[in-house]
Protein backbone atom coordinates (compact mmCIF):
# COMPACT_ATOMS: atom_id res chain seq x y z
CA UNK A 1 0.00 0.00 0.00
CA UNK A 2 3.10 2.32 0.44
CA UNK A 3 4.40 2.08 -2.80
CA UNK A 4 0.83 2.40 -4.11
CA UNK A 5 1.06 5.72 -2.78
CA UNK A 6 4.27 6.51 -3.41
CA UNK A 7 3.75 5.76 -6.84
CA UNK A 8 -0.05 7.58 -7.18
CA UNK A 9 1.86 10.80 -5.38
CA UNK A 10 4.70 11.12 -7.65
CA UNK A 11 2.28 10.41 -10.93
CA UNK A 12 -0.30 13.35 -9.49
CA UNK A 13 2.65 15.62 -8.76
CA UNK A 14 4.29 15.39 -11.77
CA UNK A 15 1.24 15.98 -13.87
CA UNK A 16 0.24 19.20 -11.60
CA UNK A 17 4.00 20.11 -11.09
CA UNK A 18 3.90 20.40 -15.06
CA UNK A 19 0.93 21.94 -15.69
CA UNK A 20 1.93 24.86 -12.94
CA UNK A 21 4.85 25.58 -14.72
CA UNK A 22 3.86 25.60 -18.29
CA UNK A 23 1.64 27.96 -17.08
CA UNK A 24 3.44 30.42 -14.69
CA UNK A 25 6.10 30.53 -17.25
CA UNK A 26 3.66 32.64 -19.45
CA UNK A 27 1.24 33.86 -16.75
CA UNK A 28 0.42 36.75 -19.39
CA UNK A 29 -0.61 33.93 -21.90
CA UNK A 30 -2.82 31.93 -19.24
CA UNK A 31 -4.62 35.10 -19.06
CA UNK A 32 -5.66 35.31 -22.48
CA UNK A 33 -6.74 31.35 -22.03
CA UNK A 34 -9.50 32.54 -19.56
CA UNK A 35 -10.68 35.44 -21.96
CA UNK A 36 -11.19 32.53 -24.28
CA UNK A 37 -13.27 30.72 -21.83
CA UNK A 38 -15.20 33.43 -20.68
CA UNK A 39 -15.92 34.70 -24.18
CA UNK A 40 -17.01 31.53 -25.26
CA UNK A 41 -18.99 31.17 -21.93
CA UNK A 42 -20.79 34.52 -22.83
CA UNK A 43 -19.05 36.51 -19.27
CA UNK A 44 -17.03 38.88 -20.98
CA UNK A 45 -17.78 41.33 -17.99
CA UNK A 46 -14.76 38.96 -16.15
CA UNK A 47 -12.22 39.61 -17.64
CA UNK A 48 -10.91 41.73 -15.74
CA UNK A 49 -10.75 39.12 -13.59
CA UNK A 50 -8.11 37.05 -16.07
CA UNK A 51 -4.82 37.55 -15.40
CA UNK A 52 -5.43 37.52 -11.06
CA UNK A 53 -6.75 33.65 -12.07
CA UNK A 54 -4.10 33.12 -14.01
CA UNK A 55 -1.65 33.21 -11.39
CA UNK A 56 -4.31 31.88 -8.89
CA UNK A 57 -4.40 28.80 -10.62
CA UNK A 58 -0.91 28.71 -11.93
CA UNK A 59 0.03 29.08 -7.83
CA UNK A 60 -1.91 26.74 -7.20
CA UNK A 61 -1.37 23.68 -9.37
CA UNK A 62 2.40 24.34 -9.48
CA UNK A 63 2.60 24.16 -5.77
CA UNK A 64 0.05 21.32 -4.85
CA UNK A 65 2.58 19.44 -7.71
CA UNK A 66 5.68 20.62 -5.56
CA UNK A 67 4.47 19.47 -1.80
CA UNK A 68 3.63 16.38 -3.60
CA UNK A 69 6.65 15.44 -5.34
CA UNK A 70 9.19 16.71 -2.28
CA UNK A 71 6.29 14.76 -0.08
CA UNK A 72 5.69 17.34 2.43
CA UNK A 73 2.11 18.56 3.80
CA UNK A 74 0.26 15.40 1.74
CA UNK A 75 -2.79 15.60 3.74
CA UNK A 76 -3.71 18.91 2.28
CA UNK A 77 -1.82 19.34 -1.48
CA UNK A 78 -3.81 15.68 -1.86
CA UNK A 79 -7.19 17.22 -1.12
CA UNK A 80 -6.56 20.21 -2.95
CA UNK A 81 -5.61 17.92 -6.27
CA UNK A 82 -8.67 16.06 -5.53
CA UNK A 83 -10.90 19.22 -5.43
CA UNK A 84 -9.24 20.16 -8.73
CA UNK A 85 -9.69 16.56 -10.42
CA UNK A 86 -13.54 16.51 -9.51
CA UNK A 87 -14.25 20.06 -10.57
CA UNK A 88 -11.71 20.30 -13.65
CA UNK A 89 -13.23 16.39 -14.88
CA UNK A 90 -16.57 17.10 -15.22
CA UNK A 91 -16.04 20.45 -16.99
CA UNK A 92 -13.50 18.80 -19.98
CA UNK A 93 -16.77 16.09 -20.37
CA UNK A 94 -18.71 19.64 -21.19
CA UNK A 95 -15.79 20.82 -22.99
CA UNK A 96 -15.22 17.71 -25.04
CA UNK A 97 -19.24 17.15 -26.09
CA UNK A 98 -19.90 21.02 -27.09
CA UNK A 99 -15.99 22.46 -27.57
CA UNK A 100 -16.85 26.10 -26.83
CA UNK A 101 -12.38 26.15 -26.74
CA UNK A 102 -10.34 24.05 -28.88
CA UNK A 103 -7.55 23.48 -26.50
CA UNK A 104 -8.11 23.57 -22.97
CA UNK A 105 -5.16 25.47 -22.16
CA UNK A 106 -4.54 22.61 -19.41
CA UNK A 107 -0.67 22.22 -20.58
CA UNK A 108 -0.33 25.79 -21.92
CA UNK A 109 1.78 25.99 -24.86
CA UNK A 110 3.79 23.00 -24.29
CA UNK A 111 1.03 20.57 -25.04
CA UNK A 112 -2.27 20.55 -27.06
CA UNK A 113 -4.09 18.67 -26.34
CA UNK A 114 -8.12 18.23 -27.75
CA UNK A 115 -10.77 18.26 -25.41
CA UNK A 116 -11.45 14.80 -25.52
CA UNK A 117 -7.90 13.52 -24.83
CA UNK A 118 -8.06 15.72 -22.10
CA UNK A 119 -10.57 14.34 -20.17
CA UNK A 120 -9.31 11.22 -21.13
CA UNK A 121 -6.42 12.35 -18.97
CA UNK A 122 -8.28 13.50 -15.93
CA UNK A 123 -10.19 10.24 -15.91
CA UNK A 124 -6.74 8.50 -15.05
CA UNK A 125 -5.30 11.24 -12.76
CA UNK A 126 -8.47 11.70 -11.04
CA UNK A 127 -8.29 7.71 -10.28
CA UNK A 128 -4.72 8.21 -8.82
CA UNK A 129 -5.79 11.11 -6.76
CA UNK A 130 -8.54 9.80 -5.64
CA UNK A 131 -6.50 6.33 -4.70
CA UNK A 132 -3.61 8.96 -3.46
CA UNK A 133 -6.15 11.10 -0.59
CA UNK A 134 -7.28 7.99 0.28
CA UNK A 135 -3.71 6.93 1.45
CA UNK A 136 -2.19 10.16 2.15
CA UNK A 137 -0.50 9.36 5.84
CA UNK A 138 1.23 6.54 3.77
CA UNK A 139 2.67 8.77 0.80
CA UNK A 140 4.28 11.41 3.39
CA UNK A 141 7.85 12.00 4.39
CA UNK A 142 8.88 11.91 8.13
CA UNK A 143 10.40 15.08 9.13
CA UNK A 144 9.36 17.73 11.57
CA UNK A 145 5.99 19.69 11.20
CA UNK A 146 8.04 23.03 11.59
CA UNK A 147 10.23 22.12 9.07
CA UNK A 148 7.53 21.05 6.70
CA UNK A 149 6.58 24.31 6.95
CA UNK A 150 9.17 26.03 6.46
CA UNK A 151 9.88 24.51 3.19
CA UNK A 152 6.45 25.13 2.01
CA UNK A 153 6.85 29.02 2.59
CA UNK A 154 9.80 28.71 1.09
CA UNK A 155 8.18 27.09 -2.07
CA UNK A 156 5.44 29.19 -2.00
CA UNK A 157 7.81 32.48 -2.28
CA UNK A 158 9.84 30.41 -4.96
CA UNK A 159 6.72 29.75 -7.29
CA UNK A 160 5.48 34.27 -6.78
CA UNK A 161 9.26 34.73 -7.81
CA UNK A 162 8.94 32.89 -10.60
CA UNK A 163 5.72 34.22 -11.89
CA UNK A 164 6.29 37.66 -11.30
CA UNK A 165 9.92 37.48 -13.04
CA UNK A 166 8.10 35.64 -16.29
CA UNK A 167 5.38 38.33 -16.19
CA UNK A 168 8.13 41.33 -16.03
CA UNK A 169 10.33 39.61 -18.38
CA UNK A 170 9.86 36.66 -21.31
CA UNK A 171 9.16 33.46 -20.20
CA UNK A 172 12.53 31.35 -19.38
CA UNK A 173 11.25 28.69 -21.17
CA UNK A 174 9.14 29.35 -23.95
CA UNK A 175 6.99 27.22 -25.61
CA UNK A 176 5.79 29.25 -27.96
CA UNK A 177 6.23 28.93 -32.28
CA UNK A 178 7.29 32.73 -32.10
CA UNK A 179 10.50 31.99 -29.43
CA UNK A 180 13.96 34.03 -30.19
CA UNK A 181 15.84 32.61 -33.03
CA UNK A 182 12.78 30.95 -34.89
CA UNK A 183 12.56 32.18 -38.71
CA UNK A 184 8.97 32.55 -38.64
CA UNK A 185 8.69 32.10 -42.50
CA UNK A 186 9.59 28.04 -42.21
CA UNK A 187 6.92 27.71 -39.69
CA UNK A 188 4.32 29.40 -42.03
CA UNK A 189 4.90 27.57 -44.73
CA UNK A 190 3.05 23.79 -45.38
CA UNK A 191 5.59 20.97 -46.33
CA UNK A 192 6.10 20.34 -50.11
CA UNK A 193 3.80 17.05 -50.57
CA UNK A 194 2.25 17.68 -47.21
CA UNK A 195 -1.36 18.09 -47.72
CA UNK A 196 -2.82 21.06 -45.85
CA UNK A 197 -6.17 22.05 -44.17
CA UNK A 198 -8.43 22.65 -46.88
CA UNK A 199 -11.46 25.08 -46.84
CA UNK A 200 -14.84 26.07 -48.72
CA UNK A 201 -17.44 28.74 -48.92
CA UNK A 202 -21.16 26.96 -48.06
CA UNK A 203 -23.75 27.72 -50.88
CA UNK A 204 -27.01 28.04 -50.50
CA UNK A 205 -29.03 26.57 -53.81
CA UNK A 206 -32.27 26.60 -55.29
CA UNK A 207 -33.65 23.96 -57.57
CA UNK A 208 -36.05 26.04 -60.42
CA UNK A 209 -38.04 23.31 -61.14
CA UNK A 210 -38.89 21.50 -57.95
CA UNK A 211 -38.26 24.99 -55.41
CA UNK A 212 -36.19 22.56 -53.40
CA UNK A 213 -33.62 24.18 -51.27
CA UNK A 214 -30.19 23.04 -50.05
CA UNK A 215 -26.59 23.76 -48.83
CA UNK A 216 -23.11 22.28 -50.77
CA UNK A 217 -19.69 23.35 -50.06
CA UNK A 218 -17.75 25.14 -53.10
CA UNK A 219 -15.52 21.61 -53.39
CA UNK A 220 -18.69 19.33 -53.95
CA UNK A 221 -20.40 22.33 -55.99
CA UNK A 222 -17.26 21.02 -58.60
CA UNK A 223 -16.87 17.71 -57.78
CA UNK A 224 -20.50 16.49 -57.95
CA UNK A 225 -20.41 19.08 -61.45
CA UNK A 226 -24.04 20.28 -60.11
CA UNK A 227 -23.20 23.60 -62.19
CA UNK A 228 -23.88 21.93 -65.17
CA UNK A 229 -27.52 21.36 -64.01
CA UNK A 230 -28.92 24.71 -64.73
CA UNK A 231 -32.63 23.75 -62.63
CA UNK A 232 -29.59 24.49 -59.93
CA UNK A 233 -28.64 28.32 -58.80
CA UNK A 234 -27.13 29.62 -56.15
CA UNK A 235 -28.95 31.73 -54.00
CA UNK A 236 -26.53 32.81 -51.29
CA UNK A 237 -22.71 32.23 -50.71
CA UNK A 238 -21.58 32.43 -46.88
CA UNK A 239 -18.64 35.20 -46.46
CA UNK A 240 -16.83 32.95 -44.19
CA UNK A 241 -14.85 29.85 -45.33
CA UNK A 242 -15.18 26.31 -43.80
CA UNK A 243 -12.98 23.83 -42.71
CA UNK A 244 -13.63 20.71 -44.94
CA UNK A 245 -10.70 18.54 -44.26
CA UNK A 246 -8.31 18.71 -41.98
CA UNK A 247 -4.42 18.47 -42.61
CA UNK A 248 -1.12 19.72 -41.77
CA UNK A 249 -0.95 22.98 -39.99
CA UNK A 250 1.88 24.80 -39.61
CA UNK A 251 2.67 26.36 -36.30
CA UNK A 252 2.29 29.68 -37.23
CA UNK A 253 -0.77 29.53 -39.21
CA UNK A 254 -2.90 33.18 -37.89
CA UNK A 255 0.08 35.89 -38.48
CA UNK A 256 -0.88 38.85 -40.49
CA UNK A 257 0.66 42.27 -40.53
CA UNK A 258 -0.88 44.86 -42.89
CA UNK A 259 -0.54 48.19 -43.52
CA UNK A 260 -2.94 51.60 -42.89
CA UNK A 261 -4.36 50.46 -46.19
CA UNK A 262 -4.98 46.77 -45.74
CA UNK A 263 -2.74 45.37 -47.99
CA UNK A 264 -0.98 42.35 -46.28
CA UNK A 265 3.05 43.34 -45.73
CA UNK A 266 3.50 39.58 -43.75
CA UNK A 267 6.06 38.16 -46.05
CA UNK A 268 7.58 41.77 -47.23
CA UNK A 269 8.70 42.84 -43.58
CA UNK A 270 9.42 39.06 -42.50
CA UNK A 271 12.21 38.18 -45.44
CA UNK A 272 13.57 41.68 -44.91
CA UNK A 273 17.30 42.02 -43.56
CA UNK A 274 16.36 44.61 -40.80
CA UNK A 275 13.18 45.66 -39.67
CA UNK A 276 12.23 47.60 -36.60
CA UNK A 277 8.54 47.21 -35.36
CA UNK A 278 7.19 49.78 -32.97
CA UNK A 279 4.36 47.73 -30.96
CA UNK A 280 2.16 49.96 -29.19
CA UNK A 281 -0.62 48.42 -27.56
CA UNK A 282 -3.02 51.41 -27.88
CA UNK A 283 -2.07 54.56 -30.07
CA UNK A 284 -4.17 56.66 -28.40
CA UNK A 285 -2.32 56.45 -25.46
CA UNK A 286 0.85 56.33 -26.85
CA UNK A 287 4.22 58.90 -25.60
CA UNK A 288 4.39 60.20 -29.09
CA UNK A 289 7.04 62.80 -27.75
CA UNK A 290 9.10 60.27 -25.91
CA UNK A 291 8.77 58.05 -29.19
CA UNK A 292 10.27 60.91 -31.46
CA UNK A 293 12.97 61.12 -28.79
CA UNK A 294 14.17 57.96 -29.11
CA UNK A 295 13.92 57.88 -32.77
CA UNK A 296 16.28 60.74 -33.16
CA UNK A 297 18.23 59.08 -30.60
Amino acid sequence: MKILAIISRTLVGLVFLFSGYVKAVDPLGSSYKFNDYFTAFGMDFLTSLSFPMAIILASIEFLVGLFLIVGIITEISSLMALIFMVIFTPLTLYLAFENPVTDCGCFGDAIILTNWETFYKNIVISAFAVILFLLRKKAQISIKKYFEYIIAVFLVFLVLSFELYNYRHLPVHDFRPYKINNFLPDLMEVPEGVQGNEYANIYKMENTKTKEKKEINSKEYIDTEIWKDTTWVITETSDESILIIKGYEPPIHDFELSNELGDDMTHEILESDIVFLLVAYDLDETNRKAMKISWCR
